[in-house]
């Protein structure tokens, strides 16, 4: 972990009008992200049944300190939960950060009316995304 800072606190992720916002809010850049998403789906409460969908992974190069971009639209049609993990976080100054999962995604609207907007300071920028590879969808009993 990169000093004593929670990873969550130096990137984030925004829900804005259903698009994903990745926001480095850090002083360090980001050499390389790889990330995974996924949703998860009870479709059996009694049995403890849950799907799990594909879980496709990408990297993005080069993300400054104090930027943001937009990581993804969002499907309205997706059912379930929707959940991100930070398979690697490789920081400028030769820190990484693996596997971070539990990562909040912050519904923009209401973060802005509590604390006003995140990216005052930052600077929007574009990325293209890598795909890496999938792991496919199963089923899940508890």
């Amino acid at each position: 972990m990169t000093g004593s800072e929670n990873i969550n606190q130096k990137i984030r992720l925004y829900d804005h009008n259903h698009k994903i916002i990745l926001a480095n809010t850090s002083d360090i850049d980001v050499s390389r992200l790889v990330y995974s998403t996924y949703t998860m789906q009870v479709i059996d409460d009694e049995e403890g049944i849950s799907i799990v969908s594909s879980r496709p992974y990408y990297s993005i190069e080069k993300i400054p300190a104090h930027s943001y971009l937009e990581l993804e639209a969002l499907d309205p049609y997706e059912d379930g939960v929707l959940f991100y993990v930070f398979e690697k976080v490789m920081w400028a100054d030769g820190s990484v950060d693996d596997n971070i999962r539990n990562i909040r995604i912050v519904s923009l609207s209401n973060y802005t009316m509590t604390f006003g907007s995140p990216f005052t300071d930052m600077k929007r920028i574009d990325r293209d995304k890598t795909y890496i590879k999938s792991d496919a969808g199963y089923e899940y009993r508890l």
